[in-house]
């Protein structure tokens, strides 16, 4: 008696990622690099070298957010103003790429001024 053959398995093949799937990914590697980036800028503010300490609040301006404002908000009292300006620009390009939000008032707020 000899035995059955064995059974095929097959593995079921995942399906094509859609191309909203696949931007998305492309967009949370583009943030992670971002991120990294900033992160390299900002201990490049506090650099010995006037010239490299301007040339990251430069570029933090370009890919910076909200939260690398205070890191140049430092910068505004350096002994250069060279530096000075550059954070200054850096921080006014962040400044117009997010807005701040304006405050609503609440449903509770709205209901009692109402009354």
């Amino acid at each position: 008696a000899s035995a059955p053959p064995p059974a095929q398995t097959t593995v079921p093949q995942s399906p094509k990622p859609t191309p909203r799937q696949t931007e998305k990914k492309k967009k949370d590697k583009k943030t992670v690099q971002t991120f990294d980036a900033a992160k390299r800028l900002i201990k490049m503010l506090k650099s010995k070298d006037s010239y490299l300490r301007a040339q990251a609040a430069t570029a933090l301006g370009g890919v910076g957010t909200r939260r690398h404002i205070k890191p140049l908000r430092k910068l505004l009292k350096d002994k250069k103003t060279s530096v000075r300006h550059a954070a200054k620009r850096a921080i006014r390009k962040i400044q117009k790429r997010y807005p701040r939000r304006k405050k609503t008032k609440s449903k509770k707020q709205k209901t009692i001024m109402s009354q």
